[in-house]
């Protein structure tokens, strides 16, 4: 069944008006029952508010009426009383057959009661209902009719229902079919879902579409995650009430984490569950757990069932409700809502949607709608109405409760509350997302809470590296943070975190003590710590203090009286000239931070930090380091980046035996026609004083006399540097890389951009992952690529990136590369392949090219977007496409070859001052129109020109592709390009199935039949598409 079908199957789904008439149809026989069970049965039904509907008709015609036809229609439940003479009537055969149509299109649920006859003599059609049948065989010229009664007693007579024996007590019958119908009518009236069903249909569509509810012979667990508020709950219902009709039981099960937490709550549950799909009479009590565990999966085995389990956090929860699909009949489905995307995968859940927050439009709709009760807000309204949709952040609880919260006040009352929310946080809003947090262990607290009050938008790897030293563990915690959906991590690796829950952690701090900030534990409103700085009291609880950006503060006061204090970051107060001598002295102090301090040149003489993990110095005008440095035994992360007047380094730094990251270097070259220039940015070592066995990163970017001094050399000479993983020289004035370089058998990176000295990398260490050399133009020896794309034992198995773009000097030559045992078996499967450098030729061996339109332009400037993760301008360049159709052996394909060249566009790199970033390469790998890989490569591509060729090798051990259609994409965004042409080449685990199935290219050709002998073929956009053959 489609989602349409099912849509109008439940028109009620978002608006809650029931479509039926009434809850109960009674077709009996008059003669049978009428004066005694069945008024008894009426009765009890009247007055438990059933709405029951009973013919009173005592003269019946020949045919059903219209008027009983509707109203069976209208009808949830019939009760069917199969008496003696319910088969002498016509008319009650006939209501049969209505109700048992009902049943097909209605999903109308059918309770026979068999009153005082036994359920084979209606299945055989024995006695009096043979008696009655035999007589319409002959009396009735209607052989079908009589055929179809046959059936719907056959079929009626397999129903689960009711026997009442001839001696049976009516009455307790009577009140075993009132307790299932008031079940079965609670169980199946449609739950209230939203006020404003604004946003839902998509969202319950793709639900839908996850459940697979036409297959019948599975049972499937389908999990929806997200953070509190975002509408789990709600999305649920309206599914529940769209499908919940199809399956012979449903139960939804509502605040499982509340519920289960109380005495005897798992219990309760698990009788709710019984008694929902059994029915009231036919649930039963359990005194334990584990003995209601088996009489789930003992009584509802065998039933299709819905069970929606809502707001589960805890996995013991599923374990005692749904902890195997086989507890349930086939044809069941289990739908799980949850903040914690992890129970989803520890229960293995394998269909599960994360619910996204609301667009603009559909936040406007559903704000409009609280606030003013129509969908766009008063005309002088609309600013605001903006302003608080911002601050909601697209969270449907929020903009609910501010909705109704301001409905009817003025634009100065709604003035005043957007400040209060913005400093206190609604309490409605601040309970449902807390419930998240307060179900942290304690460890994870401390993780959020930091996160929240100060490295929102900071690095992972940065932030992970100071919570560590705090103790908390935070690889784990920052794991189960995005698994409970209250942080997230960007592209970038960067943290993030909805606005609201940021306004929810940074109100827990403050409610510590309200009224004294200096007894809170987190600091980072500047009026806050003034207010602080300026009390003569001790701050013992006071951990991490954050001034970022402060224009007031001019010198750091006397910090004596925190103790405790483990952060400190000052970074960009641009007027801070003095630090006072009590921060050299802070014993639990850990990260301390004056990056872009820009008037800041000394520190205290004595530093006498015995914790101090990471300090930021970067882009300070600091002279001179003291020579305490070296009692810093502690420190792993050392930051001098753009200190452009510090020209010596104390020895004592380069014996710190945990120092990880050395970083050095400036962010550009100055101009070195001066000798002031040209010694502001040479860094003094005594080479043989170095000691730093830990040390992992060391960054001399845009530093010069590196050539002159055989400063590398030297260094590599010594062990001190054995563990490097990382060393960035870009822009610097080096003319060769030392030979001995090969002896950093660690390294991983090597930053050579824009080395524009640089003529010769004359050997890579073993293990070098990627080398970048963008913009070296005076680059011409470069072996280890010919050693790398010709050799059939290449040493460097693991570089898996080179950048030689720009490097106009370099004649690089690949040579055959398919035959290079890289892509043999037994080379390690988990790697890409990838180089960029100067050409204008896809090499010869490639399978499938495509060569583009000369014609295209780039769009013009009025036509670029924001690029909103990276503050940027995107411009939409032109892309390459190629499609192999009808693929054979798809499976036996073990790597893909992809190639494209591509000319940079200078000439609008610029514009008004707008700078473009990095050109981002991207490829996209589709079968089929459904993406298997899709990866892009960032450039820093600078004043670049000419064409270039980009290489790329996938190993396919991670997809399967199977013998079917398809779609290589070449395309770029951020710095534009022209792709003039692109290709494919498939290397197959027995190459001649390659050569019998190639694969078949497949574009909009002209109408035209093209000679056999082509080998290449004009398109109707100006392409050109060609399939050349493979070499022998």
């Amino acid at each position: 069944m489609t989602f349409s079908m099912a849509l109008q199957g439940a028109s009620s789904t978002f608006s809650f008006n029931s479509r039926w008439a009434y809850d109960v149809f009674l077709s009996f026989r008059g003669e049978d029952v009428r004066h005694n069970f069945l008024s008894h049965l009426y009765d009890a039904l009247r007055r438990k508010g059933i709405n029951t509907y009973i013919d009173n008709n005592l003269e019946r015609g020949e045919r059903i009426s219209s008027a009983l036809l509707k109203a069976i229609e209208g009808s949830r439940i019939s009760i069917i009383i199969l008496s003696k003479n319910y088969a002498s009537s016509t008319w009650c055969l006939d209501e049969l057959m209505k109700i048992l149509e009902c049943k097909e299109t209605k999903q109308q649920m059918i309770l026979p009661v068999f009153y005082k006859v036994d359920p084979s003599i209606v299945r055989k059609q024995k006695e009096s209902y043979g008696e009655a049948l035999s007589n319409y065989e002959h009396n009735l010229n209607d052989e079908m009719r009589v055929e179809r009664w046959k059936a719907v007693l056959k079929e009626v007579s397999h129903l689960s229902g009711f026997h009442l024996e001839k001696d049976g007590n009516e009455s307790e019958l009577i009140h075993e079919i009132i307790h299932l119908v008031d079940s079965r009518i609670r169980n199946h009236t449609y739950l209230e879902v939203a006020n404003y069903p604004t946003g839902m249909e998509s969202r319950v569509q793709h639900i839908y579409s996850l459940l697979s509810i036409e297959k019948n012979d599975i049972v499937h667990m389908v999990g929806i995650f997200g953070v509190g508020g975002i509408g789990k709950t709600t999305i649920a219902k309206a599914v529940y009430n769209m499908i919940s009709s199809k399956f012979e039981g449903s139960c939804f099960l509502k605040n499982i984490r509340e519920t289960s937490k109380r005495e005897r709550g798992m219990v309760q549950l698990q009788e709710k569950l019984l008694s929902d799909i059994l029915g009231a009479s036919r649930g039963c009590n359990i005194d334990l757990v584990d003995r209601g565990t088996n009489v789930i999966k003992d009584r509802l085995r065998s039933k299709r069932i819905l069970l929606i389990l809502d707001d589960v956090d805890e996995w013991g929860q599923l374990k005692v409700l749904a902890r195997e699909c086989d507890w349930f009949g086939l044809g069941s489905r289990i739908i799980i809502t949850t903040r914690d995307q992890n129970l989803l995968t520890n229960h293995d859940v394998e269909a599960r949607y994360e619910l996204e927050r609301f667009n603009h439009d559909e936040a406007f709709k559903l704000f409009s709608l609280c606030a003013f009760k129509r969908e766009r807000p008063l005309e002088n309204y609309v600013e605001l109405t903006e302003r608080i949709i911002g601050y909601a952040g697209g969270l449907p609880l929020a903009l609910e409760v501010l909705g109704s919260d301001l409905h009817g006040r003025s634009l100065q009352e709604w003035e005043s509350a957007l400040d209060e929310y913005k400093r206190i946080p609604h309490e409605k809003i601040q309970k449902i997302l807390r419930m998240s947090f307060d179900g942290l262990r304690e460890s994870e607290k401390n993780i959020f809470l930091d996160i929240a009050c100060f490295f929102k938008g900071f690095r992972k790897d940065y932030v992970i590296k100071i919570l560590d030293s705090c103790g908390f563990c935070p690889n784990i915690g920052v794991k189960k943070l995005k698994d409970k959906c209250l942080i997230t991590i960007d592209d970038y690796n960067h943290f993030g975190m909805h606005d609201l829950l940021q306004d929810m952690g940074r109100e827990i701090v403050r409610e510590e003590s309200p009224r004294e900030p200096g007894e809170r534990s987190r600091l980072w409103f500047h009026e806050d710590i003034r207010h602080v700085l300026e009390e003569n009291t001790n701050f013992q609880n006071l951990t991490k203090m954050e001034l970022t950006g402060s224009k007031i503060l001019t010198k750091v006061p006397d910090l004596s009286r925190t103790p405790n204090l483990k952060i400190l970051c000052l970074s960009y107060c641009t007027n801070l000239v003095e630090v006072d001598a009590s921060v050299g002295s802070l014993p639990m102090l850990v990260d301390l931070s004056f990056h872009g301090c820009c008037n800041l040149t000394n520190l205290p003489t004595s530093l006498e930090l015995t914790s101090l993990q990471i300090l930021d110095l970067a882009f300070t005008n600091i002279i001179e380091l003291p020579p305490s440095f070296g009692n810093l035994s502690r420190l792993e992360n050392l930051v001098l980046i753009g200190c452009k007047n510090l020209l010596h380094l104390p020895s004592g730094i380069l014996r710190l035996q945990h120092l990880q990251h050395l970083g050095l270097g400036l962010t550009s070259s100055p101009d070195m026609s001066s000798e002031e220039s040209s010694n502001s940015n040479i860094i003094n070592f005594d080479c043989s004083s170095i000691d730093l066995p830990e040390l992992r990163f060391l960054g001399l970017q845009h530093r010069h006399g590196l050539s002159n001094s055989d400063f590398l050399m030297r260094v590599m000479r010594r062990d001190g540097f054995s563990t490097l993983a990382v060393l960035r020289l870009s822009g610097s004035d080096i003319i060769s890389l030392p030979e001995n370089i090969n002896k950093l058998v660690e390294l991983t990176f090597l930053d050579l951009k824009n080395c524009k000295q640089l003529q010769q990398i004359p050997a890579l260490p073993p293990n070098i992952m990627g080398v970048y050399a963008g913009g070296c133009m005076s680059l011409e020896s470069f072996p280890d690529v010919s050693k790398k794309f010709q050799s059939t034992a290449s040493h460097l198995r693991h570089l898996g990136w080179i950048d030689l773009s720009g490097c106009h000097k370099m004649n690089v030559d690949i040579g055959n590369f398919v035959e290079n045992t890289i892509l043999c078996e037994g080379y390690p499967k988990y790697l890409l392949g990838l180089i960029i450098f100067p050409g204008n030729k896809i090499p010869d061996w490639f399978s499938h090219t495509k060569q583009n339109s000369k014609n295209w332009t780039p769009d013009p400037l009025n036509d670029l977007k924001e690029f909103s993760e990276r503050t940027s301008l995107d411009l939409i360049p032109s892309h390459c496409e190629i499609n192999l159709n009808g693929l054979q052996n798809g499976k036996e394909i073990r790597v893909i070859l992809l190639c494209a060249i591509f000319e940079p566009i200078p000439a609008i790199y610029h514009k008004d001052g707008v700078e473009v970033l990095d050109t981002v390469l991207k490829f996209q790998i589709s079968s089929n129109g459904v993406e298997l890989d899709c990866r892009d490569r960032d450039f820093a591509f600078v004043d670049l020109d000419g064409d270039h060729v980009w290489l790329e090798y996938i190993f396919l051990e991670y997809l399967k592709l199977e013998n079917d259609n398809l779609q290589f994409t070449f395309s770029s965004y951020g710095r534009p390009v022209f792709f003039k042409s692109c290709g494919v080449h498939l290397v197959y685990k027995n190459e001649e199935k390659g050569k019998d199935h190639p694969g078949v290219l497949h574009e909009e050709l002209d109408d035209d039949e093209p000679d056999e002998n082509e080998d290449s073929l004009d398109l109707m956009d100006g392409t050109r598409l060609s399939k050349r053959p493979r070499r022998a």
